[in-house]
């Protein structure tokens, strides 16, 4: 079972896409901050979105190249946005006036029209990040585009309808190929999002439509950092890895067999 982790940055709020949840510093190619000396610093990333059960490795990949596409920053470095000028000494203010520059001491305020008076709100409303919010609409349309997955999604309709499975007939190509070997897990595609507001975002504001092979799961960080989701190990913080997840999974269809078989005897 491949895993897609899609992270967000507590304070830029840039977004980076990784297949593992260990990041690696080559990533920040993608936000355009790629520079020797530059390190990726893990405890300012956080996951928002999580997809599970991608059948093989080159549909994570695909996924992968679709939404996190390199970027050039001449620059080298993300900066944020640069305050507002700071107004001339020796033009005059009002003695009401606050200073501008000193974030502690600026307060701001919205007018609502209620009836004949008016409210005042000293805060902003909580909004969504514009890159999250676009990730998320470029996920839901790379799901339909990738290939790998159209024809999971025409496996599990005809796995349905039958019972007993034949094995392909190039089971040895793709036992010798690690990149093209599907695990044995039947587990569907899982989109774990922390907020529904990300999620419902790309059907409200861009008019998409999320498959209807993925089901929708809500995100539990532990320590407001690691996802509490099938397929992680919270006690060694990290992927459980793909040969455990398959021989659970044998195991798994073993006992089913068993079972079946028994229960087969003992009717007859």
């Amino acid at each position: 079972m491949y895993k897609l982790y899609l992270f967000r940055n507590q304070i830029t709020a840039r977004v980076l896409v990784s297949r593992t949840f260990r990041m690696s510093d080559k990533l920040l190619s993608q936000i355009g901050e790629h520079r020797p000396s530059l390190k990726l610093r893990g405890d300012h990333w956080v996951p928002f979105a999580i997809l599970t059960g991608l059948p093989t490795l080159t549909a994570a990949k695909s996924l992968q190249s679709r939404l996190a596409t390199p970027q050039e920053n001449p620059s080298g470095k993300y900066r944020l946005p640069l305050p507002e000028v700071r107004p001339s000494p020796f033009e005059p203010k009002h003695p009401k006036a606050g200073r501008q520059d000193d974030p502690l001491k600026l307060r701001i305020v919205e007018r609502e029209v209620v009836g004949e008076g008016e409210r005042v709100r000293s805060l902003r409303g909580w909004r969504e990040p514009e890159e999250v919010r676009r990730k998320m609409a470029e996920l839901c349309r790379a799901l339909v585009v990738v290939p790998e997955l159209q024809a999971l999604t025409t496996q599990t309709t005809t796995t349905t309808t039958t019972t007993n499975t034949t094995p392909p007939p190039n089971e040895k190509e793709t036992e010798s190929n690690p990149e093209t070997r599907t695990p044995p897990t039947k587990e569907p595609l899982t989109l774990y999002v922390e907020r529904p507001e990300w999620r419902t975002a790309a059907e409200e504001v861009d008019g998409l439509l999320w498959p209807s092979f993925v089901a929708h799961e809500k995100l539990r960080l532990v320590r407001n950092r690691y996802p509490d989701i099938p397929g992680f190990d919270l006690k060694r913080l990290d992927d459980v890895p793909l040969d455990v997840l398959r021989r659970e999974a044998e195991a798994r269809e073993a006992a089913e067999k068993e079972g079946n078989a028994q229960a087969s005897a003992a009717q007859v």
